[in-house]
């Protein structure tokens, strides 16, 4: 290039030739500048290129890590997966083995006929203390019962017509219905922290005992719709837990609570002639009544199996026949047809482990029956 513009400026005009040397220094320069910058570019490239070899480097390098971790994460969430489903094998096997156990360490084997002969010689033991020398129910007219029994009138009504053979019955009655309130009708815990007396209406202290909280709370779980064999374990082992605890009474204990408790509701039908002995014995009489009645519902309450004893709340005896004996006829009293009139004492019934499968009646409720008069 240099040659030709030096050919080029001897054959031209020394001012063009001046000229012509300016602007070849200036494209030189310009040349140069801009090979430099080439250069220069080239070098940043360069650089720019290995930079990001290295960030590609890097980028693969985070993604094997990525990838390893995540490998990691699934192997550590199979481990957790099958580390769960063992714990909640080993639960399984632990409820199976705590309810074989509870079920065949209860060394109380409490059958059909246990529970039915504690039940017929409580229902003795009423007909025998409504005779009792102590009472004269003749002398008393004026019956006065709390709503807790159904339909006080007609019976209190019934009272007053009656001649003493009806009497008698109303009164085995009205026993009856104590012992079922305060006792048979109970959720009782075998635990010696009864608070206030036990009255004809049932009516207790407003300060719960630990027995009440025990079954306030089977009340709860129970219409939860806890499963029955499940309640009947935590029930059982309640009972334990009770005894091993040493918190558990007696049935003479809860015979004197009761049974003086029972004595009270009953003394007004005490004759005025009656001795001291005779209301002393009398006392007694009570206090060994309710010492049976909470034995027997212990022993229903210590059972495996779902024994009631049941009354109608009702008067009607309309499909309720296979589960009533009438044992006596009264005469009625205004109003009255021949129906039922009262039960002198409930039945005992077994319910079926599996729900909807029924009940088998062990013994049938005693009843009378109201007959038109003549």
């Amino acid at each position: 290039m240099k040659n030709l513009v030096h050919t080029i400026s001897h054959a031209l005009p020394a001012r063009q030739a001046t000229r012509t040397n300016k602007e070849y220094n200036q494209l030189a320069a310009d040349y140069d500048h801009l090979a430099l910058s080439l250069q220069e570019t080239h070098s940043e490239l360069q650089q720019t290129d290995s930079e990001l070899q290295q960030a590609y480097g890097e980028l693969h390098r985070a993604n094997s890590e990525v990838r390893q971790h995540k490998d990691s994460l699934h192997h550590y969430e199979a481990e957790l997966y099958a580390s769960q489903c063992e714990v909640l094998r080993l639960q399984d096997k632990e409820r199976s083995m705590r309810d074989f156990l509870i079920e065949n360490s209860h060394n109380k084997i409490i059958s059909d006929r246990d529970v039915r002969e504690k039940f017929t010689q409580l229902r003795q033991r009423i007909q025998w203390l409504a005779s009792n020398k102590a009472y004269n129910i003749e002398e008393f007219h004026n019956l006065k019962l709390n709503e807790s029994w159904f339909e006080p009138r007609y019976i209190e009504a019934l009272w007053g017509e009656s001649p003493k053979p009806g009497r008698l019955v109303i009164l085995r009655s009205l026993m009856f219905h104590f012992l079922n309130v305060n006792i048979l009708d109970k959720l009782l815990f075998d635990i010696n922290d009864a608070n206030g007396s036990p009255s004809l209406a049932g009516v207790g202290s407003s300060i719960p005992s630990l027995g009440q909280a025990f079954s306030l709370f089977e009340r709860v779980i129970s219409d939860r719709g806890v499963n029955h064999d499940m309640l009947v374990n935590w029930r059982l082992s309640t009972f334990k837990c009770i005894e091993a605890a040493g918190l558990g009474g007696t049935d003479a204990d809860f015979g004197v609570i009761d049974g003086d408790a029972m004595f009270d509701c009953f003394q007004r039908f005490i004759s005025e002639k009656a001795t001291v002995q005779q209301i002393e014995r009398l006392r007694n009489a009570y206090r060994e009544l309710c010492k049976e009645a909470w034995t027997l519902r212990l022993l229903m309450r210590n059972s495996l199996e779902p024994f009631e004893c049941y009354v109608s709340r009702g008067y009607q005896l309309g499909g309720l026949e296979a589960l009533y004996e009438v044992i006596g006829e009264i005469s009625h009293v205004s109003g009255m047809t021949g129906e039922f009139a009262f039960p002198i004492f409930g039945a005992l019934i077994k319910h079926a482990k599996i729900h909807g499968e029924g009940f088998k009646i062990l013994e049938k409720a005693q009843c009378i029956m109201a007959v038109p008069s003549t």
